[in-house]
């Protein structure tokens, strides 16, 4: 990993978790938590060109949070991204029920507790984040940002899987990391960033779950069905078709491969 990104990106968090302090500093931690963990899991997963993918996956970020601090700072969300009213409301009412502030009765409380409302996984992900650190847009738009980078990776994957070819699966990750649209949405307190992710990881699942019987995958891919579920639930059965239809229809014939094929897809419908 290139060492003045690295020396750039401790300046930026310290400068960011000071200036902006506490919001800042939560934000910054919990950042530096899943990016972490993202790293990890590049090193862990990724056979071929890690230090390129850690890079970008660092620069795809830093991106996404310069413009997510540019929105903030401006108060720019109403333009940009009008919803984050919306989701900021919900995990407000959210934190307040379940600190005892506010009654089930108060105003959209009711509304906002049901999981059978649409995109009730984000209320509930922004309230239990104001619930814990207090009332932090800044957090979330840093969880979202380092999701939206994340997909980087998880599509540098698929890409390689799939292609068996190194120049397509850097092209496919360059594009994701500096599409404009990418950024933008994933730079804000909105879902879609987290959305696309899921998604990613989802489909990197399936690749690796086609190669072998992997519990770790598995896991990862009920976590991200579930997920998407509770952000966006109509995308949720589109995926879920592919996921089995690609079981179905892209594998080997023998005893093996049918028994690995079915015993994959009990264990998601079970996880579901």
């Amino acid at each position: 990993m290139n060492k003045f990104l690295l020396l750039g990106s401790f300046a930026a968090a310290v400068t960011v978790s000071i200036l902006m302090y506490p919001q800042g500093a939560v934000a910054v931690v919990l950042c530096v938590l899943l990016s972490v963990a993202i790293i990890l899991t590049i090193e862990y997963v990724i056979d071929e060109g890690r230090s390129f993918l850690k890079n970008l996956f660092l620069i795809a970020l830093l991106i996404r949070l310069a413009l997510g601090l540019f929105i903030y700072s401006f108060e720019l969300q109403d333009f940009f991204g009008p919803d984050f009213l919306t989701y900021d409301t919900n995990g407000m009412r959210l934190s307040g029920y379940w600190s005892g502030e506010l009654a089930i009765e108060s105003f959209g409380v009711e509304r906002v507790l049901s999981m059978t409302e649409p995109g009730w996984g984000m209320n509930y992900l922004v309230g239990i984040i104001y619930y814990i650190f207090g009332q932090s847009p800044l957090a979330v738009q840093f969880i979202n940002a380092t999701l939206g980078a994340g997909a980087v990776p998880a599509i540098y994957y698929c890409a390689k899987k799939i292609f068996n070819n190194l120049k397509v699966a850097r092209y496919s990750a360059i594009a994701v990391a500096f599409f404009p649209s990418m950024i933008l949405w994933s730079s804000q307190l909105l879902k879609d960033g987290m959305i696309i992710f899921f998604l990613a990881i989802a489909m990197a699942c399936v690749v690796r779950l086609h190669e072998k019987f992997d519990y770790l995958a598995i896991t990862g891919l009920v976590v991200s069905l579930f997920c998407i579920i509770s952000f966006r639930f109509y995308i949720f059965y589109l995926v879920v078709t592919a996921v089995v239809g690609s079981f179905i229809v892209g594998a080997g014939s023998t005893s093996k491969a049918i028994g690995n094929r079915l015993a994959i897809l009990l264990i998601i419908g079970i996880g579901m």
